[in-house]
Formats: C-alpha cells, structure tokens, sequence
C-alpha cells in the first residue's frame, strides 16, 4: 500500500486508526502473522476476543474457530472479508464509522452474546450493518445456516 493511501486514511479515518493503534499494543505477544488485506493491516492472535475493523487495521482471533471443522480456510476468510467490509464502512463514513456502524455492531454484538449465553439461536449476520460489511467484503453466506453470535465483535 502507497504511503499517501496511508497517510490519507490515517487523516479521514483517525478516531478509528487511533483506537486500531492503541489497542495492537497490548495484544503484542500473541500476534501469530500480519498481512495486507485491501488497503487494510490485517492482524492475527492467538487471545483476541472475537474480530474489529477499525479503519486502517483489522484485528482477528485465530483461536475462536473450530479447528476439527473442515471449512476452517472459509470461516476465516470470510472473517476477513466481512472485516475488510467494514474497512470499506470505514473509507465511506470516516469519522462517523465509530458513533454509527461502530456503536451499532458493538452494541448488536453483545445483544447476541447475550442471546447466545442463553441458548437462543440467531444470525448474527442478518443485521444490516453485519450484512452490508458482508456485501462489501465479498463474503457469501449459505443460507439457512445460523451462525453463533460470538463471530465477531464488530
């Protein structure tokens, strides 16, 4: 990526660049790789409570995925797909991604813990904040398949 696309996303986009670079830091020792991922930095670890999109960083957990399970490769993909969605969120609504698509994938996130700690079942990515982050990132889902509510934290 270009130092100006940089420097230009750091710009338009620094509430959320700034919360990106203060949290790597503290999750430092357990980063496992670091790529680039459409005009995004994409983070890794192995304790990260779920996955976050904010502007210039994506920052996943490589442990929350069922590792007996076959489509390993696709969920994480699609994890950082539908981050790399809200990357874009972020490129269209710059300061306004934190208190918009920000607060309400937050506060979606943890109704569905919520709803998830007490057995309820429900599609995590049928929020239309969720589901446009999937439409932009590329992701495609199957449909009637229910998803757990611990997928991601934004």
């Amino acid at each position: 990526m270009s130092t100006w696309v940089k420097i230009r996303r750091w710009t338009w986009e620094f509430p959320q660049s700034l919360l990106g670079a203060i949290l790597l830091p503290f999750y430092e020792s357990t980063r496992l790789k670091t790529f680039e991922y459409g005009n995004q930095q994409v983070y890794i670890y192995d304790k990260f409570p779920g996955g976050i999109s904010l502007g210039y960083y994506v920052l996943l957990d490589y442990n929350r995925y069922d590792w007996n399970n076959k489509n390993i490769r696709l969920s994480l993909k699609n994890s950082i797909k539908h981050e790399s969605g809200h990357g874009i969120q972020s490129k269209w609504l710059g300061p306004l991604y934190l208190p918009t698509v920000g607060l309400l994938s937050g506060c979606h996130n943890i109704l569905c813990r919520i709803k998830d700690y007490y057995h309820k079942s429900y599609d995590y990515y049928k929020f239309f904040v969720e589901k446009s982050a999937d439409k932009l990132g590329g992701v495609i889902r199957w449909s009637g398949k229910s998803y757990q509510c611990q997928i991601g934290l934004i």
